[in-house]
């Protein structure tokens, strides 16, 4: 199932790159190339609620299959308006739509399935290892994009998103004998319920337990300060190197995203997971201070190798200890509303990034260089020095942040004041699966 959602996301991944290159080339609109980005992530986030309500209560080997089968057939219908000559700009944001329906149901799924498959000693591992699929496609899906695309145009391009989609349809039909399809019948009695009610039945469960909202805010945050950082992370390298340098840095982040990444499949991550969660967002604000601070190559390769090789083993920590404390009848409402939650992040972060840099952290690095000499660090009044500003005061936050949620009770306690509801499940699913073996 890995290896099949593996190479769906690097076909994907991809053919998404070259057709966001096909639409500014065609239409050289950077308000378009926006609302394409808005076409893919406002409907995640409308949808997430019924995907997830849908996913404890359907069949989630079939919802992902279900996706997967969207996924493929849409690819192949663009395919085809390529390949004909047929193709309109509005094609693109039908597909982008239609996609991001297909990833939202699938993600729901999948997430919400990983506490059936995976034993609790070994759930650290797995949720590092789901890590390692992104990372292996930062590091070659943009270089193969790069190279198929000048060498063979959009169309082959669409035709692997085609074929990595049916590559993950057949692993996914590879495993079905295997996987359990369902909850333990006393969750589900319990969780009967008109449609209409069951879509809030997993805000209200967090809502009763302040150590996962808490959680969940923290993890936001961070994650809206990577967003902040990376989203203008290009243009800040471009003020001071080449577009060769470019590659190379963001290259070497990826290979540490790769590195990072078996680590935490390989260790399943710390042991301590709430301090471990603390002292990692910590070590990725370390890291955007060090890109932002001084525009130079190596200290932002170093700041790079920092915050790209930690995030692995700081995702796999959230993930491993929000899916123990919730119950798997459960999983896919509560990752519907953690999905809302962490999406909302990028659009703000995207749109608050360029607005900060002009009338706040721009004007304030003009005004200390005014003041003071400060040679080679951001505060130089160049090109880049609001972007640099930026980074490192969302890395200051950052590192703020971890230290001050380690003093909130709710926060520092999660692990030994709620129980896990993963053994006990477990369990369960397992004595159901002998005895159907049996009958």
């Amino acid at each position: 199932m890995w290896l099949g959602q593996l190479v769906t996301m690097i076909g994907s991944k991809i053919s998404g790159f070259g057709m966001a290159i096909w639409l500014y080339q065609k239409t050289g609109s950077t308000s378009l190339f926006a609302m394409m980005g808005l076409a893919v992530s406002i409907p995640t986030l409308i949808a997430a609620p019924f995907a997830g309500a849908l996913a404890d209560r359907w069949d989630r080997r079939t919802i992902m299959l279900l996706g997967d089968a969207g996924n493929a057939v849409s690819t192949l219908i663009l395919f085809i308006a390529f390949t004909t000559g047929s193709v309109k700009i509005w094609h693109l944001f039908v597909y982008a739509v239609w996609n991001s329906l297909c990833g939202v149901m699938h993600a729901t799924a999948y997430e919400s399935s990983v506490t059936l498959l995976a034993p609790k000693k070994h759930l650290g591992r797995v949720t590092g290892m789901a890590s390692l699929g992104p990372a292996i496609v930062n590091i070659g899906a943009p270089f193969l994009a790069g190279i198929l695309l000048e060498a063979f145009g959009m169309v082959r391009l669409l035709l692997l998103g085609v074929v990595g989609a049916g590559f993950a349809v057949l692993m996914l039909i590879v495993v079905w004998a295997d996987w359990p399809s369902s909850v333990p019948k006393e969750e589900e009695a319990q969780e009967e319920g008109r449609f209409i009610d069951r879509l809030t039945q997993g805000a209200s469960f967090l809502w009763a337990r302040p150590s996962l909202i808490i959680l969940l805010s923290y993890f936001t945050i961070i994650h809206f300060l990577l967003r902040l950082t990376t989203s203008l992370l290009t243009p800040y390298l471009l003020s001071f190197t080449s577009p060769a340098a470019v590659g190379r840095i963001v290259s070497t982040g990826g290979l540490a995203m790769f590195i990072g990444s078996l680590f935490a499949s390989a260790t399943g991550g710390f042991a301590k997971r709430i301090r471990g969660i603390a002292f990692s967002g910590s070590i990725l604000g370390l890291g955007f201070v060090l890109i932002g601070i001084r525009p130079q190559t190596l200290f932002v390769t170093i700041g790079m190798v920092v915050f790209m090789g930690i995030f692995p083993i700081f995702r796999a920590g959230f993930y491993t200890l929000w899916r123990l404390k919730i119950p798997a009848s459960l999983q896919g409402r509560t990752h519907a509303v953690s999905l809302m939650v962490i999406e909302s992040a990028p659009p703000l972060s995207y749109l608050s990034a360029a607005v900060l840099v002009d009338h706040v952290t721009g004007p304030l690095a003009k005004m200390v260089n005014s003041q003071f000499v400060i040679p080679g660090l951001s505060f130089d009044g160049s090109a880049g020095a609001g972007i640099g500003v930026l980074m490192a005061l969302s890395g200051l936050a950052a590192i703020c942040l971890s230290i001050a949620a380690l003093r909130i009770s709710y926060f520092r306690n999660i692990e030994s004041e709620l129980p896990d509801q993963l053994v006990e499940i477990q369990n369960e699913v397992s004595e159901n699966k002998l005895a159907a073996q049996s009958a």
